[in-house]
């Protein structure tokens, strides 16, 4: 699975992690921490606030993508 430019949608404030969603920019989640050890996991979630659907792939770091 190929991830081009979603880096730009995890945005680090401080000691905090912020992952906006890429249709609407809302905040998705944040303050969160990877454990690289558990695998990758993989997920489609709706955005809270544009209800669009998201891509989520976590393995050493956050991917966020348009679902095709």
């Amino acid at each position: 699975m190929e991830h081009t430019d979603d880096h730009k949608f995890i945005s680090k404030r401080g000691l905090s992690k912020i992952a906006n969603c890429p249709h609407c920019r809302g905040v998705l989640f944040k303050n969160f921490t990877i454990d690289a050890a558990t695998g990758e996991v993989s997920f489609i979630m709706r955005c809270p606030h544009c209800q669009k659907n998201i891509v989520v792939t976590i393995n050493d770091e956050v991917h966020l993508r348009i679902p095709e």
